[in-house]
């Protein structure tokens, strides 16, 4: 699930003494947040990647792209509306 790679990304952030990660590579979006183009509306086919970029804190996640392309099961996945812990995409 993408809940315990961004918890494993925070452990691996507070390691390495660092309070805010940009993840800006298209692969690695898809990776952190178990994501992929066919999730996406309007993407063009066969992609696996869509554009996006994240900024994970300790404190919040949250992913800059067209939000109007997602499904609303991908709404539904990353808990993008009413959420207010650690664990939810702002």
């Amino acid at each position: 699930m993408w809940q315990d790679k961004v918890t494993e990304v925070r452990r691996e952030m507070l390691k390495q003494n660092a309070d805010v990660l940009l993840v800006t590579q298209l692969d690695e979006v898809a990776w952190l947040l178990n994501l992929r183009a066919a999730e996406m509306l309007g993407v063009v086919p066969y992609a696996p990647l869509f554009p996006a970029y994240v900024i994970l804190t300790q404190e919040e996640v949250r992913l800059y792209t067209n939000s109007s392309r997602l499904k609303e099961s991908v709404h539904a996945y990353l808990q993008t509306r009413s959420c207010y812990h650690r664990l939810c995409v702002k």
